[in-house]
């Protein structure tokens, strides 16, 4: 079988897909828009709903605790396998010594509904919150199920930059 060849010179080549393009322009503005139909409101799963409010106790505490500079009630709701590891010198050195100098105790908090994660088993909690230092931070909390209930694997404070 033999195939045929077809020369076809590249200003023939370029007006054909100009063509193309304006018939494509034209039956694009004559077709009807597209129907907008609303998307009904999703109504919250009750288990996801009673996992946030179980991760925000948990995590209130430890911010309480934080903010009274009480190391055995911060890290009393810490995994045993959180990172980094609840010590006196962790306490010392990252709460106290970087969080609290840089941020202060924690005066507001909203919930970041866009980054938190609500799942019952590996949560993520995420908080702007206002500092007595720091007029925006971002407090970050994740979470695993450990022994019937949640504890914190690794708990953030970071600074936010303010939009331009």
């Amino acid at each position: 079988m033999r195939l045929l060849r077809l020369k076809i010179h590249p200003p023939l080549l370029r007006g054909l897909a100009l063509a193309a393009l304006a018939f494509s322009t034209v039956a694009c503005k004559r077709a009807a828009p597209p129907a907008v139909v609303a998307a009904p409101a999703a109504t919250p799963d009750p288990k996801i709903l009673a996992a946030a409010r179980e991760l925000a106790a948990v995590l209130d505490k430890a911010l309480t605790a934080y903010n009274a500079g009480d190391q055995a009630a911060l890290f009393a709701d810490f995994a045993s396998t959180a990172t980094p590891a609840p010590s006196h010198r962790i306490f010392t050195e990252l709460f106290e010594g970087y969080y609290k100098a840089e941020f202060g105790k924690i005066t507001a908090l909203r919930l970041d509904t866009k980054e938190t994660v609500p799942d019952p088993d590996a949560g993520l909690l995420v908080y702007l919150a206002q500092c007595e230092r720091m007029p925006l931070a971002k407090v970050s909390a994740n979470f695993i199920r450990e022994n019937g209930g949640p504890k914190i694997m690794q708990l953030r404070l970071e600074k936010v930059e303010a939009a331009k």
